[in-house]
């Protein structure tokens, strides 16, 4: 049986693979952490805190998603995006945060 938590889950380890491809050295992921990014991507210069949803249709707003990663506080250094992966037609949408 697939769960809520099993295609969360898939979805954060599809966006690690990601941003491994793009050329981040380190991607941390935070299970069971319950808090505002599910992914920490690291680089000699940048540090980016990602917030992993999927779904099969987009819905057409994510703003509660954005305002929780929007009141996380980061170094001023570092920054947010809201990843979306639209399972239907295997993309991503990409909202900084």
């Amino acid at each position: 049986m697939v769960t809520q938590y099993s295609k969360g889950r898939r979805a954060e380890y599809k966006a690690r693979q990601k941003l491994l491809g793009d050329g981040w050295p380190v991607v941390l992921r935070t299970s069971g952490s319950h808090g505002p990014c599910d992914l920490v991507a690291v680089s000699a210069n940048e540090v980016l805190f990602v917030e992993v949803k999927t779904t099969v249709k987009a819905r057409p707003n994510y703003s509660a998603e954005l305002d929780e990663l929007r009141a996380f506080e980061v170094p001023e250094y570092a920054a947010k995006e809201l990843w979306i992966h639209l399972r239907s037609q295997r993309k991503w949408v990409i909202c900084p945060a």
